[in-house]
């Protein structure tokens, strides 16, 4: 199951920030909550989950920051397993701004201090190498609600970019805000489409975001033998292109009629009566036919 979304109206909804100091407040109800909402034997729930993302321009060089920001109730020892966070990232890519905090059931908070956050190499390979920060909150316990927060830079216009629409545990309520490049940079509109689930139509706000929301999603869980997590795993996937408002049977002939033409325009072998004549010619040489 998919669904689709055209960006090219939308100006859009006031941000949350990421202020050093700023924490939403937890609620009595948050603190009191009992048993799991979405999965009755969860161990821990997202309570909310804010994700915020940005194309923008900087002195001609362009960028993509995404913001993230959780709220998680434990409900069991099990539960605490969600107290630990790691964040890959690999070469052009930055994670800043992590903070953290545990609010005990009786209100008392614990912060998560700077030295608590660590950052090691999780993959090497061929040339690829993919780091990741890690941290684990404090003081964790059953009846406890964690938060956390942290921003994604990379350098560069990302122009396909997939969010999770799932995690781990359930989530009760999460939601996304974008903010597509302005038409003073680029021709393309952005646009989403969401896999494998459903949001609520995006909202037209005030300071250039867009916002959708969705709720009551059940835990991701891997099995022996399943699908790639991409054909399972719902998801959201932002990108840019050319036209915004075609059917997908009418873009794909669309598509196709162009790239016919520009494959008319230049063509991958020379013209039939040089053809023979270059190939000679290269062998007497030595030099060998590109291949295009």
């Amino acid at each position: 199951m998919r669904t689709e979304t055209s960006f090219a109206a939308l100006l859009l909804l006031p941000s949350f920030c990421f202020g050093a100091d700023f924490w939403s407040p937890v609620n009595p109800e948050e603190l009191n909550l009992k048993t799991p909402v979405v999965q009755k034997d969860a161990a821990a729930e997202v309570l909310f989950w804010e994700t915020k993302l940005e194309n923008s321009y900087n002195s001609g060089y362009g960028n993509t920051v995404l913001s993230h920001y959780l709220r998680i109730k434990i409900f069991t020892d099990k539960g605490r397993d969600a107290a630990s966070e790691q964040i890959p990232y690999a070469f052009g890519e930055t994670i800043f701004d992590i903070a953290g905090r545990t609010v005990k059931a009786d209100g008392a908070i614990h912060e998560l201090k700077s030295d608590a956050i660590f950052d090691k190499e999780i993959v090497r390979m061929s040339g690829l190498k993919v780091r990741a920060k890690t941290f684990v909150l404090p003081d964790v316990a059953a009846g406890d609600v964690i938060e956390y927060r942290y921003k994604e830079n990379w350098d560069g216009l990302m122009r396909y970019v997939r969010l999770p629409m799932q995690r781990t545990i359930p989530v009760q309520k999460a939601t996304f805000r974008v903010k597509p490049l302005s038409r003073e940079y680029t021709p393309y509109g952005m646009r989403v489409q969401i896999f494998h689930g459903a949001s609520t139509p995006f909202t037209v706000g005030q300071d250039g975001f867009s916002s959708t929301s969705f709720q009551n999603v059940a835990a991701y869980k891997e099995e022996p033998h399943m699908p790639p997590e991409d054909e399972i795993r719902a998801s959201m996937l932002i990108f840019y292109s050319e036209k915004s408002d075609l059917a997908p049977a009418k873009f794909w002939n669309e598509y196709g009629r162009k790239l016919y033409a520009e494959s008319l325009a230049t063509p991958l072998l020379p013209p039939k009566s040089s053809f023979g004549s270059t190939i000679s010619a290269r062998s007497r040489s030595g030099i060998a036919t590109p291949l295009r």
